[in-house]
């Protein structure tokens, strides 16, 4: 039951004021239902999405360099190296090895390089030198006529005026000479010849016994091995010397001539096995058509006895 009383409100049961407004409950006032439970749905099912890998591409090999069609490699140290009196001449030879996929066709000639002070020249070769070959290229200079060190350098350039990738280089250390000492008469001359020699041949430089032999193991790997418990090398730096300069030569331990083919031009003091003294020259390498190596000696074995 509800009066209103003074301009208010009032119910039969409970009143409740709240800023000047009246609320009442009284005892018929129905329940409220309580709201129902909304029902939880249910949480999305995660999704995994597998990725196929993508295979790597396979690495391209890397095509390998082809051969050039000039080049060169020289056997033995490309620069060669000499002491020489003032005014002297000189010779050596270098072997070159055509490492190129083209042959060189003659005529080929040796040019010289900026600041040489030789110049360069004709080869004597016919036919071409094909891949895999070797070519004996030998060069004379003469020393200029004052001391010092003096360089020459080279290339080689084939028929249709190619210039093949390869550098030749001789270096003289000139010497002025030395005094001229008064000559002692030596003995007579043994024996004096020059000789050519291949693989497997000996030499005697007297009358008597072998004194050395001509092995051969491959183009890097030769030599004049002394055969005898006498046979000493000493290297002099001028040809032809005299008694006197072999006589008192500093022989050392028994010793052999490693690779003479690197050494054309040069000379050496010998003592024999009979006990005289000697000297060569190797005068020059090369290879015949049937790639057998020769090597030229000149010597010279004097009569008298070392001591």
């Amino acid at each position: 039951m509800v009066r209103r009383t003074g301009g208010l409100w009032r119910w039969a049961g409970l009143m409740l004021w709240v800023g000047g407004w009246a609320f009442g409950a009284g005892a018929c006032t129905q329940a409220r239902a309580l709201p129902t439970a909304t029902a939880t749905r249910p949480l999305p099912t995660a999704q995994v999405v597998r990725s196929t890998p993508t295979a790597s591409p396979t690495p391209t090999e890397t095509p390998s360099p082809t051969t050039p069609c000039l080049d060169a490699q020289v056997q033995g140290p490309p620069e060669a190296e000499y002491e020489v009196l003032v005014g002297a001449t000189q010779t050596h030879t270098w072997q070159i090895v055509n490492t190129g996929a083209c042959p060189w066709e003659p005529p080929l000639a040796t040019v010289a390089l900026p600041d040489s002070p030789w110049p360069g020249g004709a080869l004597d070769v016919t036919a071409p030198v094909a891949p895999g070959e070797t070519l004996p290229v030998t060069v004379d200079v003469t020393a200029p006529a004052e001391p010092g060190d003096v360089v020459g350098r080279w290339t080689l350039r084939t028929a249709s005026g190619d210039l093949i990738p390869v550098t030749l280089s001789l270096r003289l250390h000139v010497i002025p000479p030395t005094p001229t000492p008064t000559a002692t008469p030596g003995p007579p001359v043994f024996v004096q010849r020059q000789v050519d020699v291949k693989p497997g041949d000996s030499i005697n430089f007297d009358d008597e016994t072998v004194e050395v032999s001509y092995g051969y193991n491959g183009p890097d790997d030769q030599g004049l091995g002394h055969v005898g418990d006498h046979v000493f090398f000493v290297p002099i730096y001028y040809w032809p010397p005299d008694f006197a300069d072999c006589y008192h030569a500093p022989y050392g331990s028994r010793n052999a001539l490693l690779n003479p083919h690197w050494m054309v031009g040069q000379a050496f003091c010998y003592t024999t096995n009979q006990k005289r003294v000697g000297a060569l020259h190797i005068d020059s390498y090369y290879i015949d058509d049937k790639g057998t190596p020769h090597l030229v000696l000149t010597y010279i074995t004097w009569a008298a006895e070392r001591k």
